[in-house]
């Protein structure tokens, strides 16, 4: 059973991201990051995927 309830904590877990244009911080989830979903940020408004952001 722990086996399954660490696979769910991976799935479902927040992950803070910073929008290359505005440099404003968010929470997504880490299953958009890893589908790399298409982003926007809530403050200005800046389309992004995080594969074709310079990050470390």
């Amino acid at each position: 059973m722990s086996y399954l309830r660490g696979i769910k904590s991976l799935i479902s877990r927040t992950v803070s991201v910073s929008c290359p244009h505005c440099s404003r911080s968010t929470q997504q989830s880490s299953a958009k990051l890893r589908k790399d979903s298409v982003l926007v940020c809530p403050c200005c408004g800046t389309l992004f995927k995080i594969s074709e952001c310079n990050h470390i």
